[in-house]
């Protein structure tokens, strides 16, 4: 799950990879797009850091650290990959789609969000099984979100249908029908 190729590439090709570096070293120019400067990963006196603007791409030759615009980010703020991204579109004014998956993922949860709210719902009708024959406390139930569904499963599965799509629930329909 992730950003897609297309979009990061956009999003990489938006950057000027200097502007970034900028904020961290005191860049000099060597060339029409290259720069240099001392590296702001590691301690020295002479510049070994060089920066490709042409490239989008930087690279020590003291420490051996190199990369695009998203690894510089990485590793000077520690961020990971996505919070990169994130950070250089919203900067460069690009708006990201939602990453590949996210989608499908929140449909997910939301299905299992409102299948808890069910279980949950009826555990009255097990409590005093839970309570005296099991021996748990209701603090326990309710941390472990214990529940109980009818035998036949028709009212979760109606519930389901009325607030989802027949392909975002149809995993209970195989849980039901077993």
């Amino acid at each position: 799950m992730g950003y897609s190729s297309s979009a990061i590439e956009q999003v990489k090709d938006a950057a000027n990879i200097a502007d970034y570096i900028s904020k961290f070293a005191k860049l000099t120019p060597r060339g029409q797009h290259n720069f240099v400067a001392c590296c702001p990963f590691h301690r020295e006196d002479t510049p070994s850091f060089h920066v490709s603007v042409d490239k989008g791409f930087y690279h020590c030759f003291g420490c051996d650290k190199s990369g695009d615009v998203f690894r510089f980010l990485m590793d000077i703020e520690s961020i990971q990959f996505p919070e990169a991204i994130q950070r250089v579109a919203q900067q460069e004014g690009i708006q990201l789609p939602a990453p590949e998956g996210e989608e499908e993922n929140l449909r997910t949860r939301a299905v299992l969000q409102l299948a808890d709210t069910y279980f949950r719902r009826h555990k009255d009708q097990v409590m005093e099984y839970l309570t005296k024959r099991r021996g748990l406390e209701e603090r326990v139930i309710d941390l472990w979100g214990l529940g109980y569904a009818p035998d036949d499963g028709r009212e979760l599965r109606q519930i389901l249908l009325e607030e989802f799509a027949l392909n975002d629930v149809a995993f209970w329909f195989i849980w039901i029908e077993t």
